[in-house]
């Protein structure tokens, strides 16, 4: 098939690809194109680099909807200028640093992930990726086409989350028993982020509050999660054992982010659960490292 013809069919195969729609779209390289399955899910290309012998595919892939998404693993192909074709599997996909395994991954809303793609033993002459296809359980069809190969050079580019640290930092809590006021965060180390809060139990009796999960998004689109012992109320780390939370006095709260990038200017979203409440969130945290 001639490159005429072949860019024809193309062509026709996004009109109706719109048509049926899916949502395409063209990075700011003016060639590759990504296409989404649903307009849920928004799809950016951001780099393609070598890695030994393997190429890494960097996207950005935005829930555009009010709730979390899940998504289970369904199968994946890359396709190369030669003709060569990679399989690979949930191991060499990853959203947010979180495999897409057959149990799944959450992407939670308006939150811009950093996703990565790795093909291994891409043939050394292959100039570009010309075609990457994803399936999930959910949906089955995301593309991304005629991917340049950057060899040999330096890379690590900022996904940037389309706002600024001047966003306000906000809480939500499930429950009015509960309530959280955000008061800053300081830098542990050389790489972690501790986010210092109150809790006001506003009844005038003691609740107990057991572990039930927590995880956080950066602005460059990495996914960090924290256990109990990285969550502490009154001193006291939040296990599954509990902790007393007393009535009508306002409580420290610290919550203990590990490896944080140095690109990271805002932690996006934190979110965690107990087993008696589930839904608490802090956003739009802005990160001082050189306050540190």
């Amino acid at each position: 098939m001639n490159k005429a013809l072949e860019e024809t069919n193309q062509k026709l195969e996004d009109v109706n690809n719109t048509l049926d729609g899916k949502v395409l779209s063209t990075a700011s390289n003016g060639k590759t194109k990504t296409l989404s399955p649903s307009h849920d899910l928004q799809l950016e290309f951001v780099e393609c680099y070598d890695e030994g012998h393997d190429a890494v595919v960097v996207l950005k892939i935005t829930n555009t909807t009010d709730k979390e998404i899940g998504l289970n693993w369904g199968g994946g192909k890359g396709y190369d200028n030669l003709g060569n074709t990679y399989e690979f599997d949930y191991n060499f996909f990853t959203i947010g640093g979180e495999q897409v395994s057959p149990s799944g991954v959450g992407i939670p809303s308006d939150i811009p992930l950093k996703t990565l793609i790795r093909l291994k033993d891409v043939n050394a002459e292959a100039t570009s990726i010309k075609k990457i296809e994803i399936n999930t359980y959910q949906y089955k069809g995301f593309e991304v086409r005629n991917i340049p190969i950057t060899r040999g050079q330096e890379t690590g580019q900022n996904i940037s989350s389309g706002s600024d640290a001047s966003d306000a930092t906000s809480v939500l809590s499930p429950t009015r028993q509960l309530k959280l006021e955000y008061k800053d965060n300081l830098i542990e180390g050389s790489n972690n982020v501790l986010i210092n809060f109150l809790m006001t139990n506003t009844q005038s009796e003691e609740t107990y509050l057991n572990w039930g999960g927590g995880r956080a998004w950066d602005d460059q689109g990495n996914m960090y999660e924290f256990g109990g012992d990285e969550f502490t109320v009154g001193g006291k780390a939040v296990g599954p054992t509990g902790v007393p939370v007393p009535g009508e006095i306002p409580v420290k709260c610290e919550i203990l982010l590990k490896g944080v990038s140095k690109n990271a200017k805002i932690i996006k979203l934190i979110k965690f659960d107990t087993y008696q409440f589930k839904g608490f969130e802090i956003k739009n945290i802005p990160v001082n490292w050189e306050g540190k």
